[in-house]
């Protein structure tokens, strides 16, 4: 059916469509095997740089193989060709409820990398002596990449956010605010818009030792207060992290793993540093895991985030003050 298209002529969407199609099933096969080789191995193969970055580069090398069949095509034509099985992958995680939309936007770049090096290989290759060699053993190398990741790739890493805020206001007069908030607005932040766990509320027992909980817009985060010193810090101990966000899908409610327990935070705290005309440097401090790899790639996405929660916080606190103090005049 591929034979449609001249060599080295423009390529139909027919013959586009059914390479990319090529390119997406072997990329589910492998990862089948792959899931299937490590259960027996006893290996978790999780959210790692075999589902991001490996299954895509067997996408696109499969496709381009595919496509090439009657001559060398260029790499705009391989790559947009691999893109119909990157597509077809995207609306198969929606229309079986196994992924929200918004997370397949945030792993788009780094799959359309991974798709980017299998098409650039694959055309490496073209039609080389011990090509077909590489073909041939293409599944069973992914396969055991995937596989060994998890002794090669530390599946967990820790990241630490700092964020700096001024507000109008002494630390003293500050102060009951960062035990308490409430009456936060709806987010201007395009990824807590859209469902990215936010805060909407805090409350606090104000001791070394007490309580607190953070009300998240995916449930109550519980903490415990570890430092206590009033117009100066106050740091707390995460001790639970609930869902890190509310998945959106036009054909039901998924519930993927990552959802829990591949971002969990740590601790977090607030410095009140005392400025010059009765101004304050508010200092906020995250510490948190991610077991989602690549962690160079996604830290990205969580720093950022995490950034944008500390400053909606500040925002909150700094508004609050704003009424109280213009309520005393």
């Amino acid at each position: 059916m591929l034979d449609e298209d001249a060599p080295n002529g423009p390529v139909g969407p027919k013959a586009a469509a059914l390479a990319g199609l090529a390119g997406a099933i072997a990329a589910v096969l492998a990862g089948a095997l792959a899931v299937g080789v490590g259960a027996a191995a006893g290996v978790d193969i999780g959210y790692g740089y075999g589902l991001f970055l490996i299954l895509p580069i067997v996408n696109g090398f499969v496709a381009t193989w595919v496509l090439q069949k009657k001559g060398q095509r260029t790499l705009w034509q391989c790559f947009a060709a691999s893109q119909y099985g990157v597509l077809a992958s995207a609306l198969a995680l929606l229309a079986f409820s196994l992924e929200g939309a918004v997370c397949i936007v945030m792993a788009t770049p780094i799959v359309v990398l991974g798709v980017l090096v299998g098409v650039a290989l694959a055309r490496a290759l073209g039609t080389r002596d011990g090509g077909g060699a590489v073909r041939l053993s293409l599944l069973p190398l992914a396969v055991s990449a995937m596989v060994a990741e998890h002794w090669m790739v530390s599946p967990e890493t820790s990241h630490t956010v700092n964020t700096e805020f001024v507000i109008a206001a002494s630390p003293e007069q500050i102060w009951p605010s960062l035990l308490t908030t409430g009456g936060y607005p709806d987010p201007t932040e395009p990824l807590l818009q859209v469902g990215v766990a936010h805060p909407i509320g805090t409350a606090t027992e104000p001791k070394v030792g007490g309580d607190r909980t953070c009300r998240l817009s995916t449930g109550p985060m519980r903490e415990r207060v570890e430092v206590f010193e009033p117009g100066k810090k106050l740091q707390w101990r995460v001790l639970s992290t609930p869902d890190t966000m509310r998945e959106w899908n036009p054909f039901g409610t998924p519930r993927p793993p990552h959802l829990r327990g591949y971002f969990e935070c740590l601790w977090g705290g607030i410095e009140l540093i005392p400025l010059e005309g009765g101004r304050t440097r508010l200092v906020g401090t995250t510490s948190y895991t991610q077991r989602l790899g690549p962690s160079w790639y996604w830290s990205l996405w969580t720093n950022h985030i995490v950034r944008d929660v500390q400053q909606r916080v500040f925002r909150q606190i700094g508004s609050q003050m704003e009424s109280r103090l213009s309520a005393r005049h």
